[in-house]
């Protein structure tokens, strides 16, 4: 049949196009990070997709004569499938005498998943980490990056605009942030007998480096992120 490497080859060239129909790079970023866990996942998937080993329906090709080319032009991987599966003799005799091509040629395409998915993943592997690498990276804010960060925005405005700024910190966390700051000084302040009504008249007494710098490690993980 024209365009049929072997089993191997279409198995490994089908599961990549499955793999890279169903998962986004982002998906695939993830799941790799535990890659022996995606492969299991990905075989049980395979298994039963028509697409890959056609072992969902019974046939892959749809076809008795593709089937029956499959199988001539890779003869030697059917038998290495049916010893592996303990396909007994009475049923190689009869799928044969009922010229199931198709049979065999799903049963040779289960044997290979495995293997196939593994170099589908290989190539794949390769891909997601050019993505990565292109990917704009995140880390941390630093304390002296935070108080340029207060400079730059407008203390207590209801509007995401006014937080936006030249770190790379996202505007809408930078509000969240500084909203939350607020409150945080508030308790200051209520603890040192200053009512909310006085907030603004007094703010600028507590809104210093120290009680910021406190208010960021107050967070279990830093919340602010600064993109490069």
């Amino acid at each position: 049949m024209y365009g049929f490497h072997g089993y191997s080859h279409q198995v490994e060239k089908d599961a990549y196009r499955a793999i890279k129909e169903n998962y986004s790079m982002e998906e695939l970023s993830e799941w790799l990070k535990d890659r022996d866990s995606f492969e299991e996942h990905l075989f049980d998937e395979f298994w039963i997709d028509d697409s890959v080993t056609g072992n969902a329906s019974g046939s892959y090709t749809f076809s008795r004569s593709d089937a029956l080319d499959n199988v001539s032009s890779d003869f030697d991987t059917v038998v290495e499938a049916c010893k592996e599966f303990c396909v007994d003799a009475s049923t190689i005799a009869e799928k044969f005498l009922a010229e199931d091509w198709e049979y065999f040629d799903v049963t040779a395409r289960c044997y290979v998943l495995g293997n196939a998915i593994s170099e589908a993943l290989d190539d794949i592997e390769k891909e997601v980490e050019e993505w990565e690498e292109e990917q704009p990276k995140e880390r941390d804010i630093t304390e002296e990056e935070l108080t340029e960060l207060r400079e730059e925005i407008k203390l207590g405005s209801l509007f995401v605009d006014d937080y936006r700024n030249s770190l790379g910190v996202d505007a809408s966390a930078a509000c969240d942030f500084f909203e939350g700051y607020c409150e945080y000084l508030k308790e200051l302040m209520e603890a040192d007998g200053i009512t909310d009504g006085e907030f603004w008249d007094r703010v600028e007494e507590y809104d210093n480096d120290d009680n910021l710098i406190a208010w960021l490690y107050s967070f279990d993980e830093v919340p602010l992120k600064i993109v490069e």
